[in-house]
């Protein structure tokens, strides 16, 4: 069995309307588990427990076990916020046998997977995606409580979908240690992988319009969905714990042509151009990841990045023309443009290490270890000996040293997990990057009659112009060819305008780049000038009414500005009626030093 089928089997192990039936949930999963193609026996041999046992003590505070504290759930339940406590509740309600038959006939199990790839991995990623992906949103439509169900009825502030999510996710840092085809051991090693490129505010600000604005901040969201692709692609979307995935437009988009188109299932999103070219990916994303491929998947992100950038970057410059003798600028600015840091922790498997440098988690801690009977404790998040009675399993707690039990269960140190990892990198970002000065080990004389030619020209070199938006990068091009470019029609450029390969990516991309990928539509901002303007622009239409003089001048202007509206930066609209033509024309036509 391969890891995207233990993948799927770890996000089934659940049946999602089991708070309504907790005690048959097991024969619940089971239906959903044959479903998918599966024989339910698979899960007792490649569906590890540890997996749920973790996400569990990750998801929610430490609890007694449920023998000792239940809680009930029916169709009139309160799902809470997790962070404000405010309660969700449908006026329409869903009964608990119509849950489970619609969590049933909602299951997206029936596919042609022969359509995404003939190859049975791709086939088995595939139907793990989607399952994760389309089955919740499925489920909503046919009734909105089905998105808000719980993990735990006892604490129901995180819903079982999420669960499900965090199990699957763990499931991948399962390592199995084979002996030819054997599985003999099987080892938990969890890591955090927190990737963050950069630069992103002096980057964003370097702008002259409002579409500026929305250029910088989305290439850097489409830089940075790449990198979590890069990563997805080998462990799944699940693995990302930040930003949410699920429903991402942009994340949907990059797998439009090898799934959604494939499967018939990419209206089923209902991503619209703008939804899709909304700037709202971090610069930041947080993975659990296997131990083992830490590394090999930050080094994989990382590359995936730098590369989709040149690939921006060659379309631009082949779009505006570029010199041939500009090139090599061009291409130096990409390279030296994107800052990528990443840090990777293998999770403390003491949890009493791992928070002792936390302080904020020790009233946690503490109330794991002594706010609960010894005879309430739940086995799964203590040290513990189990032993089988009959058909029944027996567990018992284990104290420590001390007589207290002991928190064996590294979910419960999620959060310091993280915290050690962000730390890491924070430290990582202050040591800056430099390139060695690589003269490939010439002999000591040749060194020194490279370095007197080099100090020669530049006694003699004139200083370049610098990019007038950043003061820092040179301009790309020759004067006559930045000259030009104000010329070229849709009005990117403007006159006198210098400047340097990244922001000319910026005016250019979504035309160079994106529209050939089915983008054609960006997104309309008001200009600055039009902002300033607007609240004039309000009171024009109302103040004219009243002033036959000012409404002819309105009508002259209207007349005038839309003749020459070509010859305009901003959208004129050619609507004949007065009303119409104020609500759907640039303000910034009021600003007399923009003509």
């Amino acid at each position: 069995m391969n890891a995207w089928q233990r993948k799927l089997l770890a996000f089934l192990h659940d049946p999602p309307s089991k708070p309504f039936n907790i005690v048959e949930h097991r024969a619940m999963a089971d239906s959903l588990i044959r479903n998918a193609g599966f024989d339910p026996a698979d899960v007792a041999w490649f569906f590890d427990k540890v997996c749920d046992h973790t996400a569990a003590a990750a998801d929610r505070v430490t609890c007694p076990k449920s023998t000792a504290l239940t809680a009930g759930w029916d169709k009139m339940s309160a799902f809470k916020h997790p962070l404000g406590g405010g309660e969700l509740i449908f006026d329409q309600p869903i009964n608990p046998a119509d849950a489970e038959a619609q969590v049933d006939a909602k299951q997206p199990h029936g596919c042609d997977w022969s359509r995404v790839s003939t190859e049975a991995d791709r086939q088995d990623w595939a139907r793990f995606f989607i399952h994760w992906r389309l089955w919740r949103q499925f489920c909503s439509e046919a009734h909105p409580s089905l998105a808000h169900l719980p993990a735990d009825t006892r604490i129901p502030d995180h819903t079982i979908w999420t669960h499900c999510s965090i199990v699957s996710a763990l499931q991948t840092c399962v390592q199995c240690k084979r002996d030819g085809d054997e599985c003999r051991e099987r080892v938990f090693r969890p890591a955090f992988l927190l990737v963050q490129i950069g630069p992103v505010q002096e980057f964003i600000a370097q702008a002259r319009t409002t579409r500026d604005l929305w250029s910088g901040s989305y290439l850097l969201s489409w830089l940075i969905a790449h990198g979590i692709k890069a990563v997805t692609d080998e462990i799944g979307p699940d693995c990302v714990m930040y930003p949410s995935l699920r429903g991402q437009p942009l994340f949907d988009f990059l797998h439009k042509e090898s799934l959604y188109d494939k499967l018939n299932l990419w209206n089923d999103l209902r991503h619209s151009h703008e939804q899709i070219l909304t700037p709202n990916l971090p610069n930041r994303f947080l993975a659990v990841v296997p131990e083992w491929l830490a590394q090999q998947l930050a080094v994989a992100a990382e590359k995936v990045m730098r590369e989709e950038l040149q690939r921006i970057g060659d379309a631009c410059a082949k779009w505006l023309n570029v010199e041939e003798t500009a090139l090599a600028r061009w291409n130096q600015q990409l390279r030296q443009f994107l800052n990528v840091t990443w840090q990777t922790w293998t999770w403390e498997p003491d949890v009493a290490k791992a928070v002792e440098k936390h302080p904020a988690l020790k009233p946690a801690y503490n109330a794991a270890i002594h706010g609960i009977p010894t005879e309430h404790l739940d086995p799964r998040n203590y040290k513990h000996k189990s032993w089988r009675e009959g058909d029944y399993w027996r567990s018992e707690i284990v104290p420590g040293n001390d007589g207290n039990p002991v928190i064996d269960n590294p979910g419960f140190a999620w959060a310091a997990h993280y915290a050690e990892t962000d730390r890491l990198l924070a430290a990582r970002r202050n040591t800056r990057d430099f390139d060695l000065w690589d003269w490939e080990q010439r002999p000591d004389e040749k060194f020194k009659d490279a370095l007197e030619r080099w100090l020669d020209r530049e006694k003699t070199r004139a200083g370049a112009v610098k990019d007038i938006l950043s003061g820092k990068e040179e301009v790309i091009g020759s004067e006559d060819w930045q000259k030009a470019l104000a010329n070229i029609p849709g009005h990117y450029f403007r006159e006198n305008e210098r400047l340097g390969a990244l922001n000319l990516i910026k005016r250019v991309w979504h035309t160079a780049y994106l529209q050939p990928k089915g983008l054609n539509r960006t997104p309309r901002f008001d200009s600055l000038p039009a902002v300033a303007a607007a609240p004039f622009d309000l009171r024009v239409m109302e103040k004219a009414r009243d002033n036959q003089t000012a409404w002819q001048l309105l009508l002259d202007f209207q007349r005038a500005a839309t003749e020459a509206g070509d010859a305009f930066g901003a959208t004129i609209s050619r609507a004949p009626n007065e009303r119409d033509w104020l609500e759907h024309t640039d303000a910034s036509v009021f600003h007399t030093v923009e003509w």
